[in-house]
Formats: C-alpha cells, structure tokens, sequence
C-alpha cells in the first residue's frame, strides 16, 4: 500500500543561484524555510518586477529507509515559474510550467539513509507558457505548493481514468482505464460505492492504458444544486492481496448542449453564473496555504452564490478542485497562457502542460469544460486541432474548449467560450450570439466587465453602484437567452499585475472582491443570488459624492421573499415582491418622498406623479444626461431637482430596509448619513489549525458607521501585534482602504499553543483576540 511522507519543513533557502550551490552538503548562505515558500515578499503596490524575477536555490534532506520491492515517488504540486531538479547531485528533470503536479520515479537515484534533494527554481519569464508578451497577472516564484515523498509497491497504478456514458438510461457504461509503472497486465479491483450503495465492484485483468467498458449501476447524480459524490477505489492485486490504491471521490453527471447551444445538466436546462479566479494573494503570490486556497471556494458559493468558477489562466491546486467537487461548483480549468503563442519549443511545452492537466484532473465532476486554447489567442489551425484532439484522446467526456476574444474563429470546439466586452451603461449588455458564433454553436461566456469598468473599492460611489449595476444587466440578459450556456464575470478578486494592466501600481482592480477577498459593492450583485440571507443598500446618501451632485441610483439588494422600504417617520415607501430572476433581486430603490408630496409639499396629485416620475428616470438616466433631458418633464425639473435635494441631503432622514423570508423578518438595516462608530474584527478561522503545512488566518478590521454600513472612505491606520508562537505576512501596520484592514498571521512553531493579537487604532483602547493554534 502506499505511504504518503511529508516534505514541507526544513527546506535550506537561498536567494540566489550559484553553480556551487549544487555541492552536496554545502549549506553555506542558506536559510531554512517552510512550504509553501514565494521567493521574496511583494509590497502590496508600487514595486519594481524586476526586483522580483531572479533564479534561486532550494535544498532538503530526506532520510529513506529504502526497502525491497518498493519504489519511492517525489511529487511536486507545484513550483513557479521554471525549475530544474538533482537528487544526490544527478540532474533529474527540467520543468518549464509554473502550474503542472511534477511526479518523478527517483528511486534509482536515491540511497538508504540521508539523500539531498537540490531545486533551482526560476521566477524569470521565460520562452514558454504562458510568457513570450506582456501577461495580465505575475507568475511569481518559487515552491509555492506542497511537496511528498510516497513509498509504492514496485509495480504501481498511474493515470486512472473513469467517465460514464447513457446514464440517463437503462445501456449505463463505466469507460475505464489504468497505466502501470511495468506498462504490462494485471489484475484490478474497482468499487464505486457509498455507505448505502454500490455502484459498480468488478475484479478484472487490465492491459496498461487500454479502455474497458463495464456495466453501471444506476448512481444519484451529482449537480451544483446535488454534489453527489462517491469513493472510487482501484487496487492493485497480486494474488489478491492489494499492492497498491488510488482513491478518490467521484460524481456522475450528465452535460450535454442543447439545439440552440445552451448546456444541459442531467437532463434539464442549467445556467452557469461564475467568476474566473486568479490563485494569487498580496505579499506571498501563489506561496498561500490550501485552506486559504480553500476558503476562496467558500466565498465563491456560500457568500456570492455562483455556481462556477474559470481557473484563469492555469491549473490549480487539486485540492482546490476537490472541494468544488464536494461544495458543488463548476469548474472551467485550463493550461496556461495569454494571448502569445510561440514557435514550436513553446508549442510543445503547451501540449505537455495539456497533457499534465488533463491526465491529472479528469476524474473530477466538478470539471465540466477544459480550455485547450491559448486565453484570447489568434486561431493558429494546426496548433489548435492539435491540442483540441489530444484532450480528447485523453478525455472523450468533456466539453473541450478554449477561451478567445474573437468572433467567427475556428468552431471545431465542443463550446465557443468568447470574453464578451461591450459593457457600459448606455449600450446593451451583450454582443449578440449572431455576431460572435454560428447560431447554434454551444456558446460560453468566460469573461465580462473587467477592464471595461474596473473598480476599486474606495471608488466614488456612482462608480462602484455602476459596476454592479452591469454586472446585474449581463446576468440578466444571460438569464434570459435560452441560447447560451451561461457567462463567467471577470473577475473574483483583484489581483497584481504587470505596469499598464492596472493603473500602472502594480494591482488589476477588476475583481468584484479586493486583494484580501474583502467585498466591493459590485460583489452584493452576487450574493443577491446566494442561498443565506443577503440584504444591503448601495447608498450613503452623500450628495457631495456625485458629479454635479445629482444623485444616481439607489440599489437594493437581496435574496429574501420581500422588502419593505421606510423612512424615520415609519412610512412604508415601497413593497418589492422579490422571485428568482437578478431583475427582481437587484432592484433601484426611487420612492423617497412616499405621501409626503401631498401630506407636507400640499401638491395636487398629477403634480405628484410628475415629480415621482421624473425622480425616478433622475435615478434611471442619471449616467446619460442626453437621454434625460429627452424623457423627464422639463417643466417640473427644477421643482423635482429641490425637492431631491430637500429629502435626500437631510442629516436626520433615515431609511429602515426590511427583509422578509416565510412571512418573517429576516434582516434589517438602516442607511442615512454616517459618520464613525466602531471597528468590527473579522477572522477567517477560529483557530490556527497546523496541518501539513504551517498554516494562515486572515484578520480584517473593518471600519463600520453608527449603521453599521462599511465607511469606504476612512483611511485610518490599524498596527497588529502578535505574541510569540505567530508571525504576521507582509504589512504589520496598514491603512484602511475601502473600509478594510486586512493581515495574515501564520503559526511560527510547528506545535500547539495558546496566543493572542493586539490591534491599535487611534478611535479605540486595543482589541486583543485570543487564538488558538492546534495540530490536526
């Protein structure tokens, strides 16, 4: 059976690389570091690359007690950007891919006893994927991703593949296959099962890397709205006793496109609503723990409601994908790159990068589509056949794809996934499927707003209302295509970037989320379609904020059953009946004045609905003066325009927003003008949990007013201090910036204890946060 070791601690570091550093036993200028490892800290902005793309040495020990008939396998998940690697002072591998799972057979390198295992890795953007141009995103450096030694069985399984085939009816098949280390034939055992059913358990004698068909029994689906999954478990037998296991969890599901191209999910229709992801984080890069790498998923779900995620633009972390699977996300993986395709040394890295993604991520449900092209490249025909018939040969059962920005290309594609820009206020959501693909092409949207409108989130608040408000406009048009298999909005988070992506410091301000994973306005457009009770108000009600100081659109958003809008005089405003559609759900909010235009303006009531009228297109067209002048009613603009001002700039007017789920109040908040009234302290876990690697929690002080609405303009400096078993990643001190403060703190010491972190600020006595680190 195998023996899975752990290699992420005690690594020797050093910044740099020397031909010298390849001496066995030569430690000299190292320093000893933990994985995962980012060769040097990023500032969070305005840092010079160059600093940053340097070759560097990395060093370990393993001690291996060597048995008979065993071999020894040392997997890398991942190091950025290219690396060479020596056992014992042998070259064993060059890897030229920032992104693939690096499996090397050592075993006739190794030794019994003490072995040096020496990496120089390169964060230099060299001749291959995804470099050759300017890239929108850093490929950092570094062995970012774990490390382990397994101990097998001399003969051992690799690259197990299983699909299914006509689930939907009675023919059900299970396609399998295995390869072995010997590349001959042996005996295996397969058992897919839960703890009430067994869906299939067949011994039979499998040739290495050649497809058996077997009957299935019928399983229960698994969906984003179902994450069915199932223990897959293939043995190895000699004699029949197990040598050797590959386990898993695995899902059925059915995909297919429709006539008209939109995806078919089990039978019914489905409509993918997503965001691409970038892994990155501030300071450490890609060198983040999994349970932050994790934790991203969560928010993706649970606090944005998306039922798909774009790996943009590389693999990512298996155990990324293995909790999409379990939490039921969709997943769009794809190899890396951006826009440059190079000659035929860089093709063929691509193809082998193909091949290491697919050959590793094929069993997962949770992976519906593989982009094999380039990310918004020009059709190269013969590149493009190539890496689209290599994914299927090596996976028949998924869409296989590849994300462009051109129109009418190349269709072989089993999806045209195309970024789809047009988005602003004044024009329609979307370029037409007419003039982007043929019309029944399964067609995928896979990128959206992003540069188009980027945002920060200390933004104006007629910016940051506007970017939600697209978001809420191309989900609504996606909605109600019946053509169309969905659409991916760029993106999650902000994320570094090479000079001239962002605005030039060194951070892309496309996400709906910052840097942190801290929520923008634009990201409440999201959770208005999640399953937990979400309920908030784009406004502040700060005239001052907008040009011209007319007030732009005031934008309620919910998943709840109804909302019932007040002001401090209990008057009920408005009543909006909410169902599943964004429309519904993300909806403008423009009855200030309720029956005071009679009870205190005395005005007769067709003078009523004029200004009502006209204060609502005010908030509708407040982005396109031209097309306002030509609806409103002119001869009430300045009667309508004064009494805006009168209702919306008084100090003590007060909204009281109320939410309802089942009959029942759910949710309240109230906005007016703010002013400060406390920090909240937020940690992403209770406690600092050591697994198989150190581990990290973030820490976000928010900056909250007497409504406990997110003050977006404060800039106040928060100081944390942590107590001696903690060490805090990159800033120790930092400024609020659009109404967070947010740290990471690691566990220093591979070992239980109890600690504490101090926060400062200059508006409150110190907060002190009792933390627990604790050994899984």
């Amino acid at each position: 059976m195998r023996k899975k070791i752990n290699l992420n601690y005690d690594w020797y570091y050093k910044e740099e690389y020397k031909k010298e550093d390849l001496t066995l036993g030569l430690f000299d200028g190292f320093i000893k570091v933990e994985l995962p490892h980012t060769q040097k800290l990023l500032p969070y902005n305005y840092f010079n690359l160059e600093d940053y793309l340097f070759d560097s040495s990395y060093k370990k020990i393993i001690d291996i007690d060597i048995k008979d008939n065993k071999a020894y396998l040392l997997e890398f998940l991942g190091i950025a950007q290219a690396s060479e690697i020596y056992i014992n002072g042998t070259h064993v591998l060059t890897n030229n891919c920032g992104y693939n799972t690096i499996l090397l057979d050592i075993t006739k390198y190794i030794k019994n006893g003490q072995n040096e295992v020496y990496l120089k890795v390169s964060s230099k953007e060299g001749d291959f994927p995804p470099f050759g141009n300017i890239v929108d995103y850093l490929g950092y450096g570094g062995i970012y991703r774990e490390v382990y030694l397994y101990e097998v069985n001399k003969t051992y399984l690799m690259n197990p593949f299983i699909y299914e085939t006509d689930l939907l009816n009675d023919h059900r098949k299970l396609h399998f296959s295995t390869e072995f280390s010997d590349e001959s034939k042996h005996f295996i055992n397969l058992l897919i099962n839960d703890d009430k059913n067994i869906i299939i358990d067949k011994t039979i004698y499998v040739e290495s890397g050649i497809e058996y068909l077997l009957d299935l029994n019928k399983p229960e689906l698994w969906s984003p709205n179902n994450p069915k999954l199932y223990d897959a478990k293939i043995s190895l037998l000699d004699n029949k006793k197990i040598v050797d296991e590959i386990s898993f969890k695995y899902g059925f599901r059915d995909i297919k496109p429709s006539l008209t191209g939109e995806l078919i999910l089990n039978g019914e229709r489905f409509k993918i609503r997503g965001l691409d992801r970038h892994q990155s984080f501030p300071y450490v890069g890609y060198a983040m723990p999994i349970d932050m790498q994790i934790r991203d998923i969560h928010i993706l779900k649970e606090d944005l409601g998306v039922n798909t995620m774009r790996c943009s633009h590389y693999m990512n972390h298996p155990r990324v994908l293995d909790e999409c699977d379990k939490l039921g996300i969709i997943v769009y993986e794809e190899f890396p790159g951006w826009q440059h395709i190079g000659k035929s040394d860089w093709k063929a890295q691509a193809i082998d990068n193909l091949d290491s993604m697919i050959l590793r991520d094929r069993n997962h449900p949770s992976i519906f589509f593989f982009g094999v092209r380039i990310n918004e490249s020009n059709d190269d025909f013969k590149f493009n056949e190539d890496c689209y018939l290599r994914a299927k040969e090596l996976d028949p059962s998924r869409f296989i794809t590849g994300t462009r920005c051109i129109t009418k290309g190349l269709d072989f594609d089993d999806v045209y996934a195309f970024n789809n820009f047009p988005q602003n206020l004044t024009t329609k959501p979307l370029l037409d499927k007419s003039k982007v693909t043929k019309k029944n092409n399964p067609y995928l949207i896979t990128e959206y707003l992003g540069h188009m409108y980027p945002n920060k989130p200390y933004d104006t608040e007629h910016r940051r209302v506007r970017a939600s408000i697209i978001h809420k406009n191309v989900i609504s048009d996606v909605q109600k295509m019946d053509d169309i298999m969905g659409s991916i909005g760029w993106v999650f988070s902000d994320y570094n970037t090479h000079k001239g992506f962002g605005p030039n410091d060194m951070i892309c301000y496309h996400g709906v989320m910052d840097m942190f994973r801290n929520p923008k306005l634009s990201s409440y457009t999201f959770s208005a379609m999640r399953e937990r009770p979400f309920l908030e108000c784009s406004s502040d009600f700060a005239m001052g904020d907008y040009n011209a100081m007319r007030y732009e659109p005031i934008m309620i958003y919910t998943n709840l059953d109804k909302v019932e809008i007040y002001d401090n005089d209990g008057e009920l405003l408005e009543t909006h009946l909410i169902n599943d559609s964004i429309d519904s759900r993300v909806f403008m909010f423009t009855d200030i004045y309720g029956n005071k235009l009679k009870t205190i303006e005395k005005l007769p009531d067709e003078d009523i609905e004029i200004i009502k009228r006209n204060t609502k297109l005010t908030f509708e067209y407040s982005y396109d003066e031209a097309k306002l002048n030509k609806l409103i009613d002119k001869n009430f603009n300045d009667i309508t325009v004064s009494l805006m001002y009168k209702y919306l700039i008084d100090p003590n007017r007060v909204y009281r927003i109320v939410g309802y789920k089942d009959s029942k109040i759910v949710k309240e908040i109230k906005r007016g003008m703010p002013h400060f009234d406390h920090f909240d302290v937020d940690l992403s876990s209770n406690d600092l949990i050591i697994k198989d690697t150190y581990n990290v929690i973030e820490l976000t002080v928010s900056s909250k007013s007497n409504f406990d609405s997110v003050l977006r303009y404060m800039v106040d400096t928060i100081k944390v201090e942590v107590s001696d078993g903690l060490s805090i990643i990159g800033d120790t001190e930092r400024s609020i910036i659009g109404g967070y403060a947010s740290f990471y703190i690691r566990n220093k010491y591979n070992k239980q204890s109890k600690e504490n972190v101090k926060i400062l600020t200059n508006r409150s006595n110190p907060i002190i946060i009792n933390l627990n680190v604790l050994k899984e």
